[in-house]
This record gives structure tokens, sequence and C-alpha cells, in this order.
């Protein structure tokens, strides 16, 4: 298994694109396990 953290792009009823830091990512809905949302980062102080 592997992650894929980022931007939920696109869905449909058989796969779905990421926007990662590396570029998009098509996973197949059968090879996910676990979703959840992750908050954005914190904002950096100067």
């Amino acid at each position: 298994m592997t992650d894929a953290v980022g931007l939920l792009r696109e869905r449909d009823d058989e796969r779905c694109v990421i926007e990662t830091r590396r570029g998009l990512v098509t996973i197949s809905l059968a090879d996910v396990h676990l979703a959840k949302e992750v908050p954005p980062p914190p904002i950096r102080r100067g």
C-alpha cells in the first residue's frame, strides 16, 4: 500500500483523481482502503 496526499479533483464510480505535490494521481476506488480529510498546513509566521 501507499499514500496519496493532496486535493481531491475528480471522483466517479470507478476512480478518483488526487492532485499531489508531484502531479495528478488516478486511483481505482477498488484500491482505496481508507480516506480522510486532512486540514491545510498552519500559516507560517515571519
